[in-house]
């Protein structure tokens, strides 16, 4: 009977890690290009652009998704789009990690290291910051082209955008590949409950709207130009989609 426990607990734990590095957490961490450092008894987040996974994870969206969005691929590029959103001086409604020192030769940046957790698309409260969060980067003139969980951290009352390489001039179809993305995120993290989706999807777009972000984008999100990344978002919520746009597209 013992024997019999042991071998359940180590499958119970092989699933749970399994089921960890399948998640988005996981999987992100598998193509970091950032690490935690400790300086001087303090912790830091180094991000280095020129890592090749950094490369290598920005090769599928450049080449498939351009029409959509126009991703960096070269690292210094990557680079200039983070720092210029990161030192952006007048960010209200939520926060950025402040940058400690750069080194533009080896297209390093070192960051305070904030503690908090993933944003998670599966809690209306964090859509909402989300929503918040688009709608203020595109009032203020940028896209930020990626729009995972894990570039955002919530830390107290306060949210975070840690990770803003792909972010870039906004233009209205850009702001709506960024709705379109979000979108996407929260449908995977409620993907058996259509309900909770829809639920979760209106309190994102109504704190899109009400925080300012532009009606025109919100309501390009079904454009055929986002038509690459609206084929993985299953039926039922594509139709949840369209229902709240009918009451907040008229």
């Amino acid at each position: 009977m013992s024997a019999f426990r042991e071998l359940s607990s180590e499958v119970d734990r092989v699933l749970s890690e399994l089921r960890r590095a399948l998640s988005i957490e996981g999987l992100d961490s598998l193509v970091a290009q950032s690490e935690v450092r400790e300086e001087g008894g303090v912790r830091v987040v180094v991000k280095r652009f020129t890592k090749e996974v950094g490369l290598l994870k920005w090769i599928p969206p450049a080449v498939f998704l351009r029409a959509s969005y126009p991703y960096a691929l070269a690292p210094r590029e990557r680079f200039s789009r983070e720092i210029r959103f990161m030192r952006f001086q007048d960010w209200a409604g939520f926060r950025v990690p402040r940058i400690l020192s750069v080194d533009e030769d080896e297209l390093v940046v070192v960051r305070e290291y904030v503690e908090g957790r993933y944003l998670d698309c599966g809690r209306v409260e964090d859509v909402v910051r989300l929503g918040s969060v688009l709608a203020e980067s595109h009032s203020k003139g940028f896209s930020l082209g990626d729009v995972k969980p894990t570039n955002f951290l919530v830390s107290g009352y306060s949210t975070y955008v840690i990770d803003a390489e792909q972010s870039t001039q906004f233009r209205e179809e850009l702001g709506s590949w960024d709705i379109a993305v979000a979108a996407f995120f929260i449908a995977i993290s409620n993907l058996v409950r259509v309900r909770e989706f829809s639920e979760h999807y209106t309190a994102f777009s109504e704190a899109y709207i009400k925080e300012g972000g532009f009606t025109r984008s919100y309501c390009g999100l079904l454009s055929p130009r986002n038509a690459v990344l609206l084929a993985f978002i299953p039926l039922t919520h594509l139709a949840a989609i369209a229902e709240v746009h009918r009451n907040l597209c008229r």
